[in-house]
């Protein structure tokens, strides 16, 4: 399912751009796939929490947002 500003991105964009995009949402998650898994075996969640944020800083708000967010993007 595409939203307002999905539909607005394609509509708008040339097939050039969409393609340079995904080749770049691939390589970030290609890049990011490890990281989550090292920063739980490490720790470094619990050090990155903070009253003010909570766990926006954490490798859990990467994987309940923006991992998803770009796995969505990249099949589409």
């Amino acid at each position: 399912m595409v939203n307002e500003a999905g539909v607005a991105l394609i509509l708008f964009s040339s097939l050039r751009y969409l393609e340079g995009l995904r080749n770049r949402i691939t390589a970030l998650r290609i890049f990011a796939k490890d990281i989550p898994d090292a920063s739980h075996d490490e720790g470094r969640d619990q050090v990155l929490r903070s009253r003010q944020w909570g766990r926006q800083n954490t490798s859990e708000n990467w994987e309940n947002n923006a991992g998803h967010f770009l796995v969505i993007f990249s099949v589409q």
